[in-house]
């Protein structure tokens, strides 16, 4: 039995993921899957064989076998899913191992539209949040009563704070910093440590603004805080203030 042809198999695969949510009976899965129990029952017969499920009391789990090739399905269907979007922008200047686990992103909403991105970080900016990180090539919206406790910025080596729409944060803010880079390639923003927007390169190298990766899982913001974190300790100093 070859465990990729069955893997791709479409109602092997909805079988795994159902019994990720949860154990299950026979009944319950021909019933979640609108499948008759005959050909469940067969599905999970080769399962079985196959040590990707166990079965105990008349409950189906997922093995620790399955739950291993699971892990490693949901990373791929990312990319498979994301195939057209990740065709045309790269990811120029990641380690290894950042490209490698871009399917931490897996959980994301690929936002569509410069205007409901924008929207996006207005409503995000308008509530207090107590700190931000931001990574950025272009000015943000000017928000009147932003009150943010810490702001840490990486921006281009060439631009004034005033170009990048950044004063703002200055007024009520506890800590400020920001530090330069030769070029900026990816824009991140990052919300008290629970939202994220990631904005990637085109194929021309600059970075798309109709498009951006909105993240709210705690998987996804910590991907995040990794890519911003490579670049901030790769970038220099320019200014900080504390209150």
């Amino acid at each position: 039995m070859d465990l990729f042809s069955d893997l791709t198999h479409y109602t092997k695969l909805s079988i795994l993921k159902s019994l990720n949510d949860s154990s299950k009976t026979l009944s319950e899965l021909a019933s979640r899957l609108n499948l008759s129990k005959p050909e469940i029952s067969r599905q999970l017969s080769e399962l079985n064989n196959l040590k990707l499920i166990e079965r105990i009391d008349r409950q189906n789990h997922l093995s620790i076998f399955g739950e291993t090739i699971l892990n490693c399905i949901f990373p791929l269907e990312f990319l498979i899913d994301h195939f057209e979007f990740f065709k045309n922008h790269p990811l120029p200047n990641l380690p290894m191992n950042l490209v490698r686990d871009i399917c931490d992103l897996q959980h994301a909403e690929l936002i569509e539209g410069a205007g409901l991105i924008v929207k996006n970080i207005i409503d995000r900016l308008k509530k207090h949040n107590q700190e931000i990180y931001l990574m950025v090539d272009h000015p943000q919206p000017r928000i009147a009563d932003v009150k943010i406790d810490k702001v840490l910025v990486i921006a281009p080596i060439y631009a004034k704070d005033e170009n990048l729409n950044l004063d703002f944060f200055h007024k009520d803010c506890k800590e400020f910093e920001i530090r330069t880079l030769e070029v900026v390639e990816y824009n991140i923003m990052i919300l008290d440590h629970k939202i994220g927007l990631f904005l990637l390169p085109n194929l021309k190298g600059v970075i798309d603004a109709n498009y951006a990766f909105f993240v709210t899982d705690p998987l996804g913001i910590n991907y995040l805080e990794r890519v911003w974190d490579f670049f901030w300790k790769k970038s220099k100093f320019r200014v900080a203030s504390k209150l």
